[in-house]
């Protein structure tokens, strides 16, 4: 998709500026005041951006609407936005028109028919962009992009404060949220995404999402039916407590079904009748039963402790003594049964046995029954100390079940503080347990079976997604994207003879969004290391026409034109005189800047009219393939905006009815 043309409506809604562009290298030349900035502006503004950027002056007086006639092979179509109302800065009104050919609308053929959004989606199906959803990783808090035309619209344009910046190698590079949406969709751009990925990378995405759902909902599932086990068994300690069930053994709980059974018969019997022994208290029990618990437990921590404390020193003795063995056993003295009359260092005769080759020898036998023994213990100290963890354990579960206990005794002596005597208790609790038996009559049994099938299927359709999106596959190709525009890159740096290019590398970084030259000797130079603005107008020419090839040889979708705006524009005075033709700097910049447009020039005859390049510049050079190039001519009065379109306009923007 290129620009035809641009096309400006004067406010009073009678009078039209058409600036045609042909395919190749285009160049709009002229002195400085005269809106060549504000065609890049303009560009930006028809691609749906909201906010109008053009400096305030002679086009935001005097035009009314902005518009681009845009072609792609053999279809045309105009995107046209008006300017915003008076006092603002912004609109989202737009208009999308299909066109028979070249031929802009006539200012009566023109309304706003469209949104800003929806001109983009427009400008996306026009070029062949396919409607790609960019899902960001799980752990990303950024939400899902839809990908669109104006997403890569940054590797198109390069603005006068663009050009030669350290900061930003893209357009509007400043912008995080511009510069991660062109990060998203450059994997697309550059052809190392398949364009089915995206789907399949959103389901999966979403299948994740449901499996992690169900999987939580599971764990809910299974937490409260354990909080129901034990709300069952404190329900069943309080119906003993006031003698309507026998007392559960905390010790070995009953099973749930045995619990529900106990439960439904203390709701059966009637609570005035007396029981047999009437209870002291079911407080005073429970309690009493608690402070039982706390001893045991104290009792079975510290047996616990014992046996840890005790099989640390068995393993430092078992390590003491296994080296006073090994030191034994080095000197050869591992044979016990050697004659006592033999050395037990060199082997020679002794005349008399040696007392101290026997000491060494008992004492290496004492050592070997030692550590036989600690092997021998070491089994049963182990089953102990699993045998006291597991009593642990056990009494502190105990303990839950009769704080929870006491805790429903103290809710229920706070919402039943009017009730007298033991029949009104046993009446609240039998009310506490039928509660109790509806929430369990109302729970689905099968609910349980259900999920777990359900989680069962997600994940055998996540295996099957992870097997199509092979997330490897796409790194690589997108990694030998940028091996070929790195290489490109580097050789037009070594053609414009750009510093640090001769003997090194230069490639893209898109983590950081911008470009680093590599060299032999000198390490690595980011873009915002590289010095000398000229250098660095370079080096931005280097990666945006490295990409560009690389995207004409593949043919991808979306805009197939670069802007750039005053390119040469290091090598003139900052403030030239308006109206004077600005001089260089230095002479010798002259071949320098005569190199840069020789350069586009050959990019662009090499392409084949492929990549359309608009460069709006001071610089006319006096060669017969510049003037060929030259689009207008900006001298002497002309501009973008016609002499005579000063005059006050009679009508705020738009058409007049």
């Amino acid at each position: 998709m290129q620009i035809e043309s641009f096309v400006l409506y004067h406010r009073d809604g009678a009078r039209r500026r058409v600036l045609p562009m042909h395919r190749g290298l285009n160049v709009l030349t002229g002195w400085r005041n005269t809106g060549k900035s504000s065609l890049l502006e303009i560009v930006d503004y028809c691609f749906g951006r909201s906010t109008l950027t053009v400096s305030r002056g002679k086009v935001r007086r005097t035009v009314g609407w902005y518009g681009l006639v845009l072609r792609d092979g053999d279809n045309y179509a105009f995107a046209g936005r008006p300017a915003p109302r008076d006092g603002a800065a912004s609109t989202s009104d737009a208009m999308w028109l299909p066109l028979a050919d070249a031929e802009p609308p006539e200012p009566g053929q023109f309304a706003v028919n469209t949104s800003a959004t929806a001109l983009r989606e427009q400008l996306s199906s026009f070029s062949g962009f396919a409607d790609v959803r960019f899902d960001p990783p799980p752990d990303a808090v950024r939400p899902p992009l839809r990908l669109h035309v104006a997403h890569v619209l940054p590797v198109c344009l390069q603005d006068e404060e663009d050009i030669d910046s350290k900061t930003r190698l893209f357009h509007r590079g400043q912008d995080r949220e511009v510069m991660q949406a062109l990060r998203d969709a450059l994997p697309y751009l550059v052809g190392a995404a398949d364009e089915h990925a995206p789907a399949l990378r959103s389901r999966l995405t979403a299948v994740t999402r449901e499996l992690s759902q169900a999987q939580r909902t599971l764990d809910r599932m299974l937490d409260a039916a354990r909080d129901a086990d034990e709300r069952g068994l404190s329900l069943l300690a309080q119906a003993a407590a006031v003698g309507l069930a026998a007392e559960p053994d905390l010790g070995d709980p009953p099973a749930g079904a045995d619990v529900h059974a106990a439960l439904r018969s203390a709701t059966a019997a009637d609570p005035e009748e007396q029981p047999s022994s009437v209870p002291a208290g079911e407080v005073e029990a429970l309690l009493s039963r608690r402070r039982n618990l706390h001893d045991r437990l104290a009792q079975a921590e510290r047996d616990e402790a014992l046996l840890r404390d005790f099989g640390a020193d068995r393993q430092a003795f078992t390590t003491e003594t296994g080296e006073q063995r090994a030191r034994l056993a080095s000197i050869g003295l591992l044979n016990h049964d050697k004659d006592p009359t033999t050395c037990p260092v060199c082997a020679s005769s002794l005349p008399a046995p040696d007392p101290t080759a026997d000491l060494l020898t008992a004492h290496l036998r004492r050592l070997d029954d030692e550590l036989q023994s600690v092997a021998e213990v070491e089994p049963r100290d182990r089953e102990a100390l699993q045998a006291a963890t597991a009593a642990t354990q056990q009494t502190r579960e105990q303990l839950r079940v009769v704080n929870a206990a006491l805790r429903d005794l103290a809710d229920r002596d706070r919402d039943a503080a009017s009730a007298r005597g033991l029949a009104s208790r046993r009446a609240y609790v039998q009310g506490l347990i039928s509660e109790y038996l509806r929430t369990l009559a109302a729970d689905d049994p099968s609910a349980e079976a259900r999920l777990r099938e359900q989680i069962a299927a997600l994940e055998a359709e996540r295996a099957d997604l992870e097997e199509q999106v092979d997330a490897g596959a796409e790194a690589e190709r997108l990694s030998g994207a940028m091996n070929i525009i790195g290489a490109d890159m580097t050789n037009i740096a070594r053609r414009l003879d750009l510093e640090h290019s001769k003997d090194g590398h230069v490639r893209l970084d898109l983590g950081r969004m911008t470009l680093v030259a590599d060299t032999l000797r000198e390490g690595s130079f980011p873009l915002s290391g590289i010095g000398g603005a000229g250098t660095r107008v370079g080096y931005h020419l280097a990666a945006h026409l490295g990409l560009h090839r690389l995207l004409r040889a593949r043919d991808r979708p979306g805009p197939t034109f670069l802007l750039l705006d005053h390119p040469t524009g290091p090598f003139y005075p900052e403030d030239p005189p308006e109206g004077e033709e600005p001089q260089l700097r230095h002479e010798d910049d002259r071949a320098i800047v005569a190199s840069i447009f020789e350069l586009l020039r050959d990019v662009a005859d090499e392409l084949g009219g492929a990549l359309q390049i608009i460069v709006c510049d001071h610089a006319r050079l006096d060669e017969p393939w510049f003037e060929q190039a030259i689009v207008e001519n900006w001298r002497d009065g002309r501009g973008l905006v016609p002499t005579g379109w000063e005059e006050e306009a009679s009508q705020p923007p738009g058409v007049p009815e």
